[in-house]
């Protein structure tokens, strides 16, 4: 997810470039999010590329009822200013590149000396705040019992379905008291 930028950086502001994703890989702590695609663009403001983007992608998560591994679709939006270290990319009149500012000071992401903007570390920002609190491997997912751990999705238990929480049985007895 590199991408030269010095014709767009010398570019009169405003100017746009469109570009592509389709099935990239970023790998994380949190595991690997495959199949990433969508639409890139690049708009040349004043001082820096600003990069839209509405990415799709895919990862395998945990079942949050079931513990199995549950296939998860993603969606994401990026908005990231991309400031160029590249001092001698101004241009007077194109703009004002002749004192790029200092990523770490802005903190912002960085456009490297070689003038290649890495959309890597943005997208993989944008992909954790998108996982789900609770992934699903299906929406009918039927969990596992808490009775006798069997997973509902591959074989129905025998288990009593009403299974009460002690710690709230004297609850239970105000309701029943109130019904007579």
């Amino acid at each position: 997810m590199l991408f030269n930028v010095a014709g767009l950086l010398r570019d009169d502001v405003g100017a746009t470039r469109t570009e592509s994703l389709d099935g990239e890989t970023v790998e994380t702590a949190d595991g690997v999010f495959e199949n990433i695609a969508g639409p890139v663009r690049m708009l040349r403001t004043d001082s820096t590329i600003l990069v839209t983007a509405e990415i799709a992608a895919e990862t395998t998560q945990t079942c949050s009822r079931c513990l199995e591994p549950a296939r998860v679709r993603l969606e994401g939006l990026i908005e990231e200013e991309f400031y160029p270290v590249n001092a001698d990319l101004g241009g007077g009149e194109r703009g004002s590149l002749d004192e790029p500012i200092d990523p770490q000071d802005a903190e912002a992401v960085a456009i490297d000396d070689a003038n290649v903007l890495d959309l890597s570390e943005v997208i993989r920002q944008a992909l954790i705040a998108a996982l789900p609190m609770a992934p699903l491997c299906r929406p009918d997912c039927a969990g596992i019992c808490p009775e006798c751990s069997a997973n509902r999705n591959n074989q129905p238990c025998s288990c009593d379905e009403q299974v009460v929480n002690t710690q709230l049985s004297p609850l239970a007895k105000l309701l029943t008291r109130d019904a007579n």
